[in-house]
Protein backbone atom coordinates (compact mmCIF):
# COMPACT_ATOMS: atom_id res chain seq x y z
CA UNK A 1 0.00 0.00 0.00
CA UNK A 2 1.26 3.45 -0.80
CA UNK A 3 1.11 6.38 2.28
CA UNK A 4 -0.63 9.37 1.82
CA UNK A 5 1.98 11.47 3.16
CA UNK A 6 5.73 11.33 1.23
CA UNK A 7 3.51 10.06 -1.67
CA UNK A 8 2.65 13.14 -3.97
CA UNK A 9 0.87 10.66 -6.37
CA UNK A 10 -1.88 9.44 -4.02
CA UNK A 11 -4.95 11.04 -4.54
CA UNK A 12 -7.43 11.56 -1.65
CA UNK A 13 -9.98 9.15 -1.46
CA UNK A 14 -7.61 6.45 -3.24
CA UNK A 15 -8.60 2.96 -1.66
CA UNK A 16 -4.91 2.09 -2.46
CA UNK A 17 -3.81 5.00 -0.14
CA UNK A 18 -3.63 4.83 4.37
CA UNK A 19 -5.32 8.03 5.11
CA UNK A 20 -2.29 9.20 8.09
CA UNK A 21 -3.72 13.16 7.74
CA UNK A 22 -7.18 14.37 8.02
CA UNK A 23 -7.19 18.40 8.43
CA UNK A 24 -9.45 20.84 9.40
CA UNK A 25 -10.88 22.64 6.18
CA UNK A 26 -11.84 25.82 5.42
CA UNK A 27 -15.36 26.49 3.73
CA UNK A 28 -13.81 27.75 1.26
CA UNK A 29 -11.69 24.81 0.63
CA UNK A 30 -14.27 22.21 1.37
CA UNK A 31 -15.99 23.94 -1.40
CA UNK A 32 -12.96 24.03 -4.05
CA UNK A 33 -12.43 20.20 -4.00
CA UNK A 34 -15.56 19.13 -4.37
CA UNK A 35 -16.36 21.59 -7.51
CA UNK A 36 -19.40 23.34 -5.24
CA UNK A 37 -19.95 27.22 -4.90
CA UNK A 38 -19.20 28.10 -1.08
CA UNK A 39 -23.05 28.68 -0.68
CA UNK A 40 -23.85 25.41 -1.68
CA UNK A 41 -21.69 24.17 1.39
CA UNK A 42 -23.83 26.85 3.95
CA UNK A 43 -26.82 25.11 2.49
CA UNK A 44 -25.50 21.34 3.58
CA UNK A 45 -24.17 22.66 6.55
CA UNK A 46 -27.98 24.09 8.14
CA UNK A 47 -28.96 20.46 6.43
CA UNK A 48 -26.40 19.03 9.06
CA UNK A 49 -22.94 18.62 7.24
CA UNK A 50 -20.60 17.87 10.25
CA UNK A 51 -18.73 21.28 11.56
CA UNK A 52 -16.86 22.95 14.34
CA UNK A 53 -16.36 26.21 14.86
CA UNK A 54 -13.11 27.39 15.20
CA UNK A 55 -12.61 30.75 16.56
CA UNK A 56 -16.11 31.37 15.00
CA UNK A 57 -15.34 30.11 11.69
CA UNK A 58 -16.52 27.01 10.32
CA UNK A 59 -13.99 23.73 9.71
CA UNK A 60 -14.40 20.79 8.29
CA UNK A 61 -13.24 17.18 7.75
CA UNK A 62 -13.25 15.70 4.43
CA UNK A 63 -13.87 11.64 5.92
CA UNK A 64 -16.27 13.71 7.78
CA UNK A 65 -18.32 14.71 4.57
CA UNK A 66 -17.44 11.69 2.96
CA UNK A 67 -19.40 9.75 5.65
CA UNK A 68 -22.05 12.02 5.59
CA UNK A 69 -22.72 11.87 2.21
CA UNK A 70 -22.06 7.79 2.27
CA UNK A 71 -25.30 7.70 4.57
CA UNK A 72 -27.70 10.23 2.49
CA UNK A 73 -27.05 8.18 -0.13
CA UNK A 74 -28.01 4.87 1.76
CA UNK A 75 -31.06 6.82 2.83
CA UNK A 76 -32.11 7.36 -1.50
CA UNK A 77 -31.39 3.55 -2.15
Amino acid sequence: MKALLGNPEAQYGDSNVIQLWDPWLTKQQVAKALQFHPRTIERWMQDGLPYRRFGGHPRFRMSQIEAYWADREGDNA
